[in-house]
C-alpha cells in the first residue's frame, strides 16, 4: 500500500503543476534543500524545493537494553543499521524509510508498553517490533497482549519478533500464528537465520596479528574460539567502539557490540528490501488503478482486522489467566483490556506522544533534538523543594548521559510526580492537543495507571502505592480500590470499574496523604495513565 500511496502522491503533485516558479530562494533553511539550475554561487534562479519522497514507512523497534543499544552509540543499533542499509532503496521508489529506536532498558513488553504502544511508537507506524526475550520470561501473557494490541492499533501495523529462540520457543509460534489467523500480519526471527550467517565469518583464533588486521572492520574480532564478541584473542576486547566516549555507560558483557548490532539489522534490512521488491513486482505485473487498488487494499485489511475483535472465550486461555485472575474476570470484560481502543498518557521517554508536545497541551512539534540534553522534566530533588503550581509533573531521577558529542542513550524513566506539599493534583485525558492530534474515539471510562518499576521491585518507604497514602478521582468520583495487574492497577469506584465521563473527558486527580511524623516523606512515581 506504501507502493500505491506513493504514486498517488506522485499523480496529484503533476495534476497541480502550473508552470515554473522559479522565484530566488534566499532563506537559508530552503537553500539546503534545494536544487541548483546552475553551479552554486553564481547568482543562479532556482528551483523550489522538491521532497525526495512521497510516502513514509515508520520501523519502530519495541525492546529492552540490548535492542535499545545500551553500551553502544545510537547510530551503532540494529534499527540504525537497519535504517541506513533500507533507507536509499526506499528512496528510489519515493518512500522515505524511518528507523525509529525506542526501545527501553529494563522493561518488559506489558502490560504498560503492551497498552501504550501509540503513545509510544507512534499511531504512524507500520511496524512494530517486539524484542524483550529477556525481560518477559518467562510470562508469556506478556508477549500475546503485546500481539494482540498491535491489532488495536490504528495504523495496522504488522509485527515482527526478534529473538525469541530459546525459552518456550514453540508457545511464542504459536502465539504469531494465533494472531495472525486473526488478520494481524505477523513475523518473527528465527535463531537459525542468526547462525547461518554467524557460522561462516572467519574465527580470529589462531590467525596472527596481520591477518586479523586484514579482515573487513565488522568481521575483525567478531568471533574468537568460536564466541561471538568474547574470548581471546581480543573479541571481547573489541565488542565496542571505543573511539568515541569510550567511558559511557551501561556497556556490560550481556549487551551486544556494534557488530552483532549490524548483522541484525543487515538481516532485517534485507527482510524489507526483498518484501519491497515483490510489492513491487506484483503491482508490474497488474494493469490496476492506484485508487481503486489502494481502496480495495484497505478493505481488505479491515476485514481482515475485524477478526481481531473476538469474544473473551476466544481468547488465549493460558496467556489471560496468567495475566488476569478469576475474580478480576468476573467483573470486567477482557475484551476490553486485549481488543479495545485506548489512550495512553505516558512520562517515559522516548515516546512519540512527548516528542509532539501532547503532555503539555502544545500544538508545535517539541525539538526532538533537546533530549540529548534531557531538558524536558525536572530532577525529583528539585521537585521535593518547590510545591506544583500547574497540574502534575514530569520528574525525573537520570540527568542524562555523560557529555559526549553524540547520542549514546535516549530511554529514561521518567514519571508523573506528585508529593504531599503538592494538595490535589490533576491531569486530563484527552487534552485539546491530542484532539487535533488523533480523531477521539468514545472510551468506555475504564482507567489503569502504571507505576514505575522499583529496582529489584524494592521501593523506598515514602512512595506510596495504595488508597491509604494516596487518594485519586476520576470526574470527581472517589477511587476506593487499585486492583493489581502486574506493575500496573485498574482504578475501582464503589460501584466498579467504569467511570463517567465528562463531554468524553476524565479528569484524573491524585492526593498523596501527609505521612505521619518522623516516617519519611509521601510521595507517588505513576509512569502511566491508560483510558479505555
Amino acid at each position: 500500500m506504501k507502493v500505491l500511496e506513493m504514486q498517488l502522491s506522485i499523480r496529484d503533485e503533476n495534476n497541480n503543476l502550473e508552470g515554473c516558479n522559479c522565484n530566488d530562494i534566499t532563506k537559508d533553511s530552503e537553500k539546503k534543500t534545494r536544487r541548483s539550475l546552475k553551479e552554486e554561487g553564481k547568482n543562479e534562479k532556482v528551483l523550489p524545493p522538491v521532497d525526495k519522497t512521497y510516502s513514509k514507512f515508520v520501523w519502530a523497534t519495541g525492546g529492552h537494553s540490548a535492542a535499545a543499544g545500551h553500551g553502544n552509540l545510537q547510530n551503532e543499533t540494529y534499527t540504525a543499521y537497519m535504517e541506513h542499509a533500507a533507507k536509499p532503496i526506499f528512496e528510489s521508489v519515493g518512500i522515505n524509510f524511518v528507523g525509529r529506536n525506542y526501545a527501553m532498558g529494563g522493561m518488559s513488553s506489558a502490560p504498560e508498553l503492551a497498552l501504550c504502544q501509540e503513545s509510544i511508537f507512534g499511531i504512524d507506524a507500520d511496524v512494530l517490533t517486539w524484542d524483550f526475550g529477556m525481560t518477559d520470561v518467562p510470562h508469556n501473557w506478556k508477549h500475546a497482549l503485546y500481539l494482540s494490541r498491535a491489532g488495536v492499533h490504528r495504523n495496522h501495523p504488522a509485527v515482527v519478533s526478534i529473538n525469541i529462540h530459546g525459552f518456550d520457543n514453540d508457545l511464542k509460534v504459536g502465539l504469531h500464528k494465533d494472531i495472525e489467523n486473526r488478520g494481524v500480519a505477523a513475523f518473527y526471527l528465527k535463531g537459525d537465520s542468526i547462525r547461518d550467517m554467524e557460522d561462516p565469518l572467519p574465527d580470529m583464533l589462531g590467525m596472527n596479528q596481520k591477518e586479523i588486521d586484514a579482515e573487513p572492520d565488522y568481521v575483525r574480532y567478531f568471533k574468537c574460539n568460536k564466541e561471538i564478541e568474547k574470548d581471546d584473542p581480543g573479541c571481547g576486547d573489541h565488542k565496542y567502539n571505543e573511539a568515541v566516549c569510550p567511558n559511557r555507560r551501561h556497556k556490560a558483557p550481556w549487551h551486544p557490540g556494534f557488530k552483532v548490532n549490524a548483522l541484525y539489522g543487515n538481516l532485517m534490512a534485507f527482510f524489507l528490501i526483498e518484501n519491497l521488491g515483490d510489492a513491487i513486482q506484483e503491482l508490474l505485473n497488474e494493469d490496476y488503478d492506484p485508487v481503486q487498488k489502494l481502496e480495495e487494499l484497505k478493505k481488505e485489511e479491515e476485514k481482515e482486522y475485524e477478526e481481531l475483535f473476538v469474544k473473551s472465550s476466544d481468547l488465549p486461555k493460558e496467556t489471560i489467566s496468567d495475566f488476569i485472575d478469576e475474580t478480576l474476570m468476573s467483573q470486567i470484560d477482557p475484551n476490553i483490556i486485549y481488543n479495545h481502543p485506548a489512550l495512553c498518557y505516558t512520562a517515559l521517554l522516548p515516546s512519540e506522544i512527548r516528542y509532539e508536545g501532547i503532555l503539555k497541551g502544545e500544538d508545535e512539534e517539541t525539538n526532538k533534538t533537546a533530549i540529548l540534553n534531557h531538558e524536558q522534566g525536572i530532577m525529583k530533588v528539585a521537585a521535593e523543594k518547590e510545591r506544583s503550581q500547574d497540574g502534575m509533573r514530569i520528574v525525573k531521577d537520570d540527568p542524562g548521559q555523560p557529555p559526549c558529542e553524540v547520542l549514546t542513550f535516549i530511554d529514561y524513566k521518567d514519571y508523573f510526580y506528585s508529593n504531599e506539599k503538592d494538595g490535589w493534583t490533576h491531569l486530563t485525558i484527552p487534552n485539546d492537543s491530542e484532539k487535533k492530534y488523533v480523531d477521539i474515539t468514545p472510551y468506555k471510562g475504564m482507567v489503569v495507571i502504571c507505576f514505575i518499576k522499583c529496582d529489584w521491585n524494592k521501593c523506598d518507604d515514602g512512595d506510596v502505592r495504595n488508597t491509604t497514602s494516596l487518594q485519586m478521582k476520576v470526574n470527581d468520583v472517589d477511587v476506593v480500590d487499585f486492583t493489581p495487574i502486574n506493575q500496573c492497577a485498574i482504578l475501582k469506584h464503589q460501584k466498579g470499574y467504569v467511570f463517567p465521563s465528562s463531554n468524553n473527558k476524565y479528569k484524573i486527580e491524585v492526593f498523596v496523604v501527609p505521612a505521619e511524623m518522623g516516617q519519611p516523606k509521601h510521595y507517588t512515581r505513576i509512569t502511566s495513565m491508560i483510558l479505555f
